[in-house]
């Protein structure tokens, strides 16, 4: 004779609930790891928009140096200019 599994109480009952837990239920459950992805991605996101910002900045500061660079040479060429 086989033993049916579906006629045992306690797995009947394992399988039950199994077939019961709701959408809500696993999106609980998995609610710690999807914070920490989102927290990952966030960070990246943050990362990515701090290395823009230091790129701009390190553009203007490179055409302040440079502008001021040319001005000074202007000022100069004034002056053997004016003499």
């Amino acid at each position: 004779m086989l033993y049916d599994c579906r006629n045992s109480i306690s797995t009947q009952g394992s399988h039950h609930c199994l077939r019961n837990y709701s959408r809500e239920t696993v999106e609980m459950r998995n609610l710690p790891e999807k914070k920490k992805r989102d927290d990952e991605e966030e960070k990246r996101e943050i990362r990515m928009k701090l290395y823009v910002l230091i790129d701009e900045m390190n553009f203007v500061a490179y055409n302040t140096i440079c502008t001021h660079y040319i001005v000074s040479k202007l000022i100069k060429l004034q002056q053997i200019l004016s003499n």
